[in-house]
């Protein structure tokens, strides 16, 4: 390979087809960071809804026990 510091009739033609070829490979995690993402989504969909049920449940509980107290 040329190394255009050292040698001054350098063709660089070598280097820009290895520079492009680099940059036309496909990402080979690309799969796994859609898994990934779709996990993240999952965990916080997850993580908000647990507290929310944590709220809603005991209070419907409470109003179904006591909704003739309630009324009256």
């Amino acid at each position: 390979m040329c190394d255009p510091r050292l040698v001054e009739d350098c063709d660089l033609s070598e280097i820009i087809e290895a520079l492009q070829s680099l940059s036309e490979i496909e990402d080979p995690f690309a799969q796994l960071r859609d898994v990934a993402k779709m996990q993240l989504t999952m965990a916080s969909f997850a993580v908000g809804i647990i507290p929310l049920l944590q709220f809603v449940i005991p209070m419907a509980l409470y109003y179904g026990k006591y909704k003739n107290r309630l009324a009256s």
